[in-house]
């Protein structure tokens, strides 16, 4: 009697671990990796005081933020920390590092972030 393997199942990840991984890719510079994560519905709501403070709808508006984030900053990091995760809603602080290309002006910051992974 011939045997069939068991079907592999995509592990999925936790909601938290999701935004985590988004982060990751970011900050290797892998914008398509960390866009992967994000819904074709994403809606960014950026803060007023944000170079671009707008709201952002789908992934290809937030590709032009992040690549032009890219250009104006030789150093950019963001690590989310301080994460709870309560179902589909992750919220927490993502803590920031940039360096300005031109002025070499370093600042450090910590901003609430609010997501929902589905």
């Amino acid at each position: 009697m011939a045997t069939k393997a068991p079907e592999r199942t995509e592990r999925r990840l936790a909601p938290v671990d999701v935004v985590r991984a988004a982060y990751a890719a970011y900050n290797r510079g892998d914008l398509d990796e960390g866009l992967s994560y994000i819904s074709p519905d994403v809606e960014w709501v950026l803060p007023p005081s944000a170079l671009h403070g707008d709201v952002l709808h789908g992934p290809d508006a937030l590709h032009h933020l992040l690549r032009s984030e890219y250009e104006a900053f030789s150093e950019i990091r963001r690590e989310p920390v301080e994460l709870e995760e309560n179902g589909e809603q992750v919220v927490g602080f993502v803590a920031q590092h940039v360096r300005g290309r031109s002025s070499g002006i370093e600042l450090d910051m910590r901003a609430p972030y609010a997501f929902t992974v589905r």
